[in-house]
């Protein structure tokens, strides 16, 4: 007998990670801005599913260091960014909504994450031609890129498991 891609867990983690990032993508693409609350929805989803998942203390210790470490992370390279080249990487919500997928994928699968929502976005910015001044007038939208992004690593990785 087949085995199914993903088992009945996986699929309704997966359904609660797509129905906490439609606001998040929804808001990104109306506003520029993602709410601290619903980014705090991301992680306590994920933190929640990994728990179901894996539950115990090591579960819990590793998520919280995890989470950690990816704030640590992204802080000094915003940090090391701003003084080097004048320039600010990613807005304060996509810097939390990566923090927020290290709970539902790991601190590699975010690192994957990232790589994959900057390919997406340099994808749609090569298939739009370029303004006439030479620089976009507004920044593009990067939240629903991660958020997609989490879908497909997380979704791999259920598949993986």
């Amino acid at each position: 007998m087949d085995r199914p891609l993903v088992d009945g867990l996986g699929a309704v983690g997966l359904g609660v990670l797509v129905l906490v990032l439609l606001p998040v993508v929804s808001c990104d693409l109306r506003r520029r801005r993602v709410p601290d609350p619903l980014i705090l929805a991301v992680w306590l989803g994920g933190a929640g599913y990994a728990l179901v998942r894996d539950p115990g203390r090591p579960a819990v210790v590793a998520l919280l260091l995890q989470t950690a470490v990816a704030a640590g992370l992204l802080m000094l390279a915003a940090a090391a960014l701003r003084r080097w080249k004048r320039m600010r990487p990613l807005g304060g919500g996509d810097a939390k909504l990566l923090v927020g997928a290290v709970a539902w994928v790991g601190l590699e699968g975010a690192a994957l994450v990232l790589v994959l929502a900057s390919l997406a976005l340099a994808a749609v910015a090569w298939s739009q031609p370029a303004p006439p001044e030479g620089r976009w007038a507004s920044p593009r939208p990067f939240g629903p890129m991660l958020a997609g992004a989490l879908v497909a690593v997380a979704a791999l990785a259920e598949i993986l498991r």
